[in-house]
């Protein structure tokens, strides 16, 4: 254990240390989870970042999740975000929906704005992960934003009240790209 610790530390090779990474992801100890946190919090490098949130993902425990928390809140790298918010996205309790509307709520960047939306709307039979894309898709100021999680809508619920919300949302838009937008998750 202490070895590959001290490979995924310190191996002057980016693929080595990656691999020791990915090795004690499957470890499913304490001490692993403990060590990934760590070594997660010394590095710079995204793509070594992608691998240790990866790595860390494969925990089950508070710990990996309360990390993942960490990095989609506070990490500088967008990537790394971005790929937290995936894994957060995968649990399925209320709180996380909650969790990702606070998130997307403060999100500056359109591309992590992107990847919200995307994650929320995987949550099918969430109503409040329901009702914030529409409220997305009726008031935000980003145009492509709106266009993008109509889309994202037309996927998530093809139900009569998902439809009547698509045409009321239609009824009352002026852009006719948004409308064109509109139509094409009506067919979706």
């Amino acid at each position: 254990f202490s070895l590959l610790v001290k490979i995924a530390k310190n191996d002057p090779d980016d693929k080595v240390r990656q691999h020791a990474i990915m090795q004690l992801g499957r470890q499913k100890n304490p001490e692993s989870l403990a060590a990934l946190i760590e070594i997660y919090d010394t590095v710079k490098d995204t793509k070594e970042k992608q691998v240790l949130i990866h790595s860390i993902s494969r925990y089950k425990e508070k710990k990996a999740t309360d990390k993942m928390i960490d990095i989609a809140k506070n990490d500088p790298d967008a990537r790394a975000k971005e790929a937290a918010i995936l894994w957060i996205g995968r649990q399925k309790d209320k709180a996380t929906t909650d969790l990702l509307i606070e998130l997307y709520d403060k999100a500056k960047d359109n591309k992590l704005k992107d990847q919200l939306i995307y994650v929320i709307s995987q949550r099918k039979n969430d109503d409040k992960a329901y009702r914030k894309l529409l409220d997305i898709a009726k008031k935000d100021v980003d145009d492509r934003t709106r266009k993008n999680t109509i889309i994202w809508l037309g996927q998530m619920r093809k139900d009569n009240a998902g439809i009547q919300a698509l045409i009321d949302i239609y009824n009352s838009e002026k852009d006719d790209q948004i409308k064109d937008q509109l139509i094409h998750a009506f067919a979706l």
